[in-house]
């Protein structure tokens, strides 16, 4: 604890050291008046600061004119007049009105890399898939899992509003990303590096779903519905915002149902429906000294979602989220300069294989499995933008503690006494971190970007029976893991001019292996039909990761290319318990299994060729390799990419897309069991159009137009893609 009570000390004397003779600036898009971050702030010798994500950066108040850069804008200069003021810069490049961020490294240090939101995008599952460096792992039509880079799960943090969410479900069928539906994400804020721990953790990479919250605006109602074929795929989303001067509340609603999806070549996929619904309730007020109070609360709820490669289907999955956060605002920009989070959320999993035919399988015959899973979760974040020995900075303290639980039945369809097994025997985790970042600029084009984050991390298992299992197994005594987890990052930014810059980035971390690692019980991974059981005596997951981003902005077209190493020590996987495997069941337990490799890289080129057609070419590329056992990690895609190209003209766009990926023959054949995949090339159409001066948009969507039969490496069992598709859906706001 000493070492978490020096960084509240630190915490405390640089908030003190905030307080000298400083202006706001805060920099806006005009237009939009979205905040610009990492726009570079000189006066006439040096970059003196640079705006943080919330478009926020102090400056001495002797500065009367400053000039900005910033990629993607015009790089302009302002007279400073008043003791707060608001910058607004004129975009420069290609951009769409409606995006989602997506941040490559840290924060967005380019802003032409940015990613365009879609009305297409009906499902964040699709949206994600369409993001450079991440894949989706797919065990049916439902649910699809982030893999980030080739690695998901425990090893990134996937969090809704900054909020800790953790899935119910032990088999992995409700990742956090499937209580979030498009419709009312605001943003996508990944990293994919990992080198956000100052707000983040440490972790290989973040994902933090962002909705959209209540503002005061006019009155506004607007509702979606579509209808797809040959899956029957129905949804209908309603949106509300309602304000007055002091109080602003927003609903948001969405139903949706789809039968069995058809893959190419007219093959029906069996055990692919779902039916969900979704609720989004947000609030924000006024408080009397400027302060804003907001409030909101999810609902999400599924039922009778199948999953074609699993033993079982879903259910029901039901999450409840609520989260309060209060903001000191400054009230002549509304933008916050500090802000206290404190939230619950639930996550329930109900699963069983009552509509197969458990006579005819391999694994576990003859019995039905029902199976139950739930986390709860609390916790809070305490954020602050500050100056930090003078430099542009903010520090984050947070903690969150959940509790999870699993268990299982075994019914013999045959006249056999009935058998009850604990995955899970409540398992509590608890989380205290402190994090701080600032960015110091060491010339007029060079900028160093420090983080650093500290946490403490304690894990436990308390149902008395698990813990005589794990004893009984290991034949050692079992107690509550606890360690202090240290991670930084490091990043050196050279921004030659506003049309090329190039940022390299170091990045150390470490993570505890999580619940299911240490304390799960007979945990069946589809991916390689075995059984796992947790190991309470890992040892700690180390991580070092490298990264080069260069990126350039040439006329009416952007290049950005990351490439990137990782190394990560004491790698956490299953390895084969030939003790207890036979011919029938086949048992692993968790090890740690050396060090791993990783490389790759993303690259997109960005064109405006005029004023109405645009392109958008993208690859992907990742290599990963277990060097103590000489052989690659699964689940790794294969080279891929996409090339779009948009042609807009009055009230109408048109979109096509080629998607394509090569053939993966990289497997693992060591630690799990993998097939190859073949490569495949995909066509896909959309035609938008706007009526009654936008009131009413219409979308028509044409998938895999050449309804080609394939399968990505990530889906499991070799689960095919939908062929042939068309879905028509239709918007309409009052």
């Amino acid at each position: 604890m000493k070492t978490l009570f020096c960084h509240i000390i630190f915490f405390l004397l640089i908030s003190g050291g905030g307080l000298s003779q400083t202006r706001d600036l805060y920099v806006f898009e005009h237009g939009t008046t979205s905040p610009v971050p990492d726009a570079h702030i000189h006066d006439d010798e040096k970059m003196i600061a640079l705006t943080n994500g919330s478009g926020f950066a102090q400056i001495q108040s002797s500065i009367n004119e400053v000039t900005i850069h910033v990629l993607g804008y015009k790089t302009q200069t302002f007279s400073l007049v008043a003791s707060v003021d608001t910058l607004y810069l004129e975009k420069k490049v290609y951009f769409q009105d409606d995006e989602v961020i997506i941040y490559g490294y840290g924060e967005s240090d380019l802003n032409t890399g940015n990613y365009h939101h879609s009305a297409s995008h009906h499902t964040l599952d699709k949206l994600l898939s369409n993001v450079d460096g991440l894949a989706m792992i797919q065990r049916g039509a439902y649910a699809w899992e982030p893999s980030v880079r080739g690695l998901d799960d425990q090893r990134i943090n996937v969090m809704i509003d900054g909020m800790q969410v953790f899935k119910a479900c032990v088999d992995k069928m409700d990742p956090v990303t499937a209580y979030v539906e498009s419709d009312n994400i605001s943003k996508l804020d990944i990293n994919k590096s990992g080198t956000g721990v100052a707000e983040h953790g440490g972790s290989n990479a973040s994902i933090n779903l962002i909705t959209k919250k209540a503002t005061f605006n006019a009155m506004n109602f607007d509702v979606r519905t579509g209808f797809r074929y040959p899956d029957n795929y129905r949804v209908l989303t309603l949106n509300s915002d309602i304000s007055g001067d002091q109080h602003a509340l927003r609903f948001s609603g969405s139903v949706k149902q789809a039968d069995e999806f058809v893959a190419g070549g007219n093959e029906t996929v069996a055990n692919t429906g779902f039916n969900k619904i979704n609720l989004n309730l947000g609030y924000r007020g006024k408080i009397r000294n400027g302060d804003f109070l907001d409030v909101n609360f999810i609902f999400d709820d599924a039922r009778d979602v199948g999953y074609p490669a699993l033993l079982m289907d879903a259910t029901q999955a039901t999450a409840n989220m609520l989260r309060l956060q209060y903001e000191w605002t400054n009230p002549e920009t509304q933008a916050p300069g500090a802000a206290l989070m404190i939230y619950a959320n639930s996550v329930r999993h109900w699963m069983d294989d009552y509509e197969r035919d458990v006579t005819q399988r391999v694994v576990m015959a003859n019995m039905n499995m029902p199976m139950y899973g739930d986390t709860y979760t609390t916790g809070f974040q305490l954020s602050k933008d500050l100056s930090i020995f003078g430099n542009n900075g903010s520090a984050f303290f947070d903690g969150y503690l959940t509790k999870a639980f699993g268990d299982m039945e075994m019914i013999s369809v045959f006249d056999i006494e009935d058998m009850y097994l604990l995955n899970l025997g409540d398992v509590v985790t608890g989380n205290l971190r402190f994090g701080w970042k600032m960015n110091v600029p060491l010339s007029q084009k060079l900028l160093w970007k420090f983080e650093q984050s500290t946490e403490f991390t304690r894990v436990e298992v308390t149902d008395e029976s698990s813990i005589s299992y794990f004893e009984g197994l290991y034949d050692r005594d079992v107690n509550a893991r606890g360690r202090f987890l240290p991670s930084a990052s490091s990043s050196l930014l050279y921004l030659h001019n506003d049309t090329w810059s190039v940022n390299f980035e170091t990045m150390f971390s470490q993570r505890l292996p999580n619940y299911v690692e240490l304390y799960g019980q007979y945990i069946y991974n589809y991916v390689d039909g075995f059984f796992y059981y947790g190991n309470p005596f890992l040892k700690p997951e180390t991580t070092l990761h490298f990264e080069l981003s260069p990126q350039f902005t040439v006329n009416n077209s952007s290049l950005s290319v990351s490439v990137f190493y990782k190394r990560l020590y004491n790698y956490i996987y299953g390895t084969i318990d030939t003790e207890t495997s036979n011919e029938f069941f086949q048992f692993k337990d968790y090890n740690n299994l050396g060090d791993v490799n990783m490389a790759g890289g993303e690259a997109r080129w960005l064109s405006n060729w005029g004023s109405a057609l645009k392109t958008d070419l993208r690859a992907s590329y990742l290599y990963a390799q277990n060097q103590t056992l000489n052989d690659p990690l699964p689940l790794i895609s294969p080279l891929n990419g996409s090339l779009t190209t948009t042609y807009s003209v009055t009230d109408n766009n048109f979109s096509f897309m080629v998607e394509w990926a090569t053939r993966q023959t990289r497997i693992a054949e060591q630690t799990t069991i993998e097939d190859r995949t073949d490569g495949f090339v995909i066509l896909n159409f959309d035609y938008t159009r706007s009526w009654l001066n936008g009131k009413l948009v219409s979308n028509l969507e044409l998938r895999n137009l050449l309804d080609t039969y394939y399968n990505r490496h990530t889906s499991i069992g070799n689960i095919p893609d939908s062929g042939r598709s068309i879905m028509l859906s239709v918007k309409y706001q009052l």
